[in-house]
């Protein structure tokens, strides 16, 4: 329950150093699940409103603030055309976010250089997550998206990486079964076992596991790689399907 409990709270950037997640050692097959993902809420006829993809570098050892300070300007002259939301260097976490919007693609790019104190004042541990955002399904588009994460990765360096792939859609459906029995059967048609579940009146989250995905992590000495959270906005409103591997890295 605990588990559930704290994502649920956030999976934020700036909390992914403190998580191991089992890296594949190929990126293709990392993002191959956005695919299935896609497809498998077209087959329910779930209206898709928004995916991601995230990439962690687990551990970029550690930096000063000065080094911190060449790390942000040489990505800055990495992502020339991109703009520099922010930079802290304040208090014990130093963040740099950069941004890039395409209007044309409807998706929106994000770099974050992140570091935490680790043990010595002057001395932080340093990460770096690329992440890109898309809304609605982007259909014919994958194909191009996908070759630009790539092309992302490999320009940042990221290409051992973690790779955090989720889709979140609406369900305008009457299904007339119960959201638990619901969403045990999508985990079953999405070819993954039941690990952990949380159920409650208005919100359902089940974590399982499918061997055919590549990425993992371990909790309560269980492997998981599909997080599935379905939760009701009111009587008569929409309901919100969440889906991510190997979990869903956002608020839902």
């Amino acid at each position: 329950m605990a588990f559930w409990r704290w994502v649920v709270i956030g999976f934020v950037l700036s909390a992914w150093g403190y998580m191991h997640v089992q890296s594949s050692e190929a990126y293709d097959a990392s993002i191959e699940p956005l695919t299935e993902l896609l497809q498998f809420a077209e087959d329910e006829q779930l209206a898709v409103n928004e995916w991601q993809v995230r990439v962690r570098e687990d551990q970029l050892g550690s930096v000063s603030k000065q080094a911190f300070i060449a790390k942000t300007q040489s990505l800055e002259k990495k992502l020339s055309g991109w703009e520099k939301e922010s930079l802290s260097l304040e208090g014990s976490e130093w963040k740099a976010l950069f941004t890039y919007h395409d209007p044309n693609q409807q998706m929106t790019e994000s770099v974050q250089l992140f570091a935490y104190q680790d043990g010595q004042a002057d001395q932080h541990t340093a990460l770096l997550t690329y992440a890109v955002k898309g809304t609605s399904n982007p259909g014919e588009d994958l194909e191009s998206h996908q070759n630009l994460v790539e092309q992302r990765i490999q320009q940042l360096g990221l290409a051992q990486s973690d790779v955090y792939v989720q889709i979140q859609a609406y369900d305008h459906n009457d299904r007339n079964v119960s959201n638990k029995q619901l969403a045990r059967t999508w985990v079953t048609k999405l070819g993954a076992k039941k690990v952990e579940a949380l159920d409650e009146e208005s919100f359902v989250s089940l974590s399982a596991y499918n061997p055919d995905w590549p990425t993992g992590i371990v909790t309560n000495e269980l492997e998981m790689n599909v997080q599935l959270a379905i939760r009701e906005q009111g009587l008569g409103a929409r309901t919100t399907v969440t889906l991510g591997t190997p979990i869903i890295t956002t608020e839902y």
